[in-house]
């Protein structure tokens, strides 16, 4: 799961201990490893497409990325020319979140607390990664799921050595609690709810979803742009110019009603009613 929950993740967790000797020694291991990697969803709308630099502060040392269509294509350690995203973290920040017991709550807690900053550049750029509450609400929930099949593992191992003169019992709690960890997993799953951007508008123009769920809006209009631009309780949410068939994705984690704005055709609007 550490490996393929986000590019910013899979940066920060490439090595426990960082210093430009280790990085270089590795960077084959490393390079074979995360190449050709497929960005899952969601964080493949924020990463699909970026160069990226991964800046280790009070070093010389950076860690260049480029991905292409969700996939990671080029790892180095050297900067790569005209990045799209500027990401600073620190050594000790690097160690410190690897040798945490749940790495996730850690990185959300370091890009909260700035241990971890990042710089976009260009101005669409700006807009899609300044939606980082999204980002950091994502890696808490998958924080929390690895959080709990953690402790899941510890009880069912203490279980088996308490009962193992009743053989039955034993079979008994384990199964009951496979049945509550795959609950658990369920709940922080992310429904996705689809609205196309057409020629006069959006599709559906109001929708209704659950606190938790997301909706991915989808231009169909051919070579004409669109753009997603939240206002009132929403007002972070924004998108890139979308193009042929290109996707943004968005989830809501409280109740609210957000009015949506098409960047392109100003005067087309929908209500998203979250319950």
């Amino acid at each position: 799961m550490k490996r393929y929950l986000a590019l910013l993740t899979i940066l920060l967790l490439l090595t426990t201990t960082v210093s430009a000797v280790n990085l270089n020694t590795e960077i084959g291991t490393i390079q074979a490893d995360f190449e050709s990697q497929v960005i899952p969803k969601p964080f493949d709308k924020l990463f699909g497409n970026e160069r990226i630099n991964i800046n280790i502060k009070d070093t010389e040392l950076v860690i260049g990325l480029v991905t292409e269509n969700g996939k990671v294509t080029q790892v180095t350690t050297t900067a790569v020319e005209n990045p799209s995203l500027n990401i600073y973290v620190s050594e000790a920040f690097i160690q410190k979140m690897a040798s945490s017991s749940n790495p996730m709550i850690a990185l959300k807690e370091g890009i909260e607390t700035k241990e971890v900053t990042y710089n976009a550049v260009g101005f669409f750029n700006k807009l899609k990664f300044g939606v980082s509450s999204f980002f950091v609400k994502l890696l808490a929930s998958f924080g929390s799921e690895e959080q709990t099949i953690k402790k899941e593992g510890v009880t069912k191992g203490v279980e088996d050595v308490e009962s193992v003169p009743i053989v039955e019992k034993k079979v008994e709690l384990v199964e009951d609690k496979k049945t509550e960890v795959v609950k658990d997993v369920q709940e922080v799953q992310i429904e996705e709810n689809v609205v196309q951007m057409t020629k006069t508008g959006f599709s559906p123009s109001i929708l209704k979803i659950g606190v938790g769920e997301s909706v991915v809006f989808e231009n169909v209009r051919g070579k004409v742009g669109a753009m997603v631009i939240g206002t009132r309780s929403c007002a972070k949410m924004k998108s890139e110019a979308l193009y042929n068939d290109e996707t943004f994705e968005y989830a809501f984690f409280e109740p609210q009603t957000c009015v949506v704005v098409d960047g392109f055709m100003t005067t087309q609007t929908m209500r998203i009613d979250v319950e």
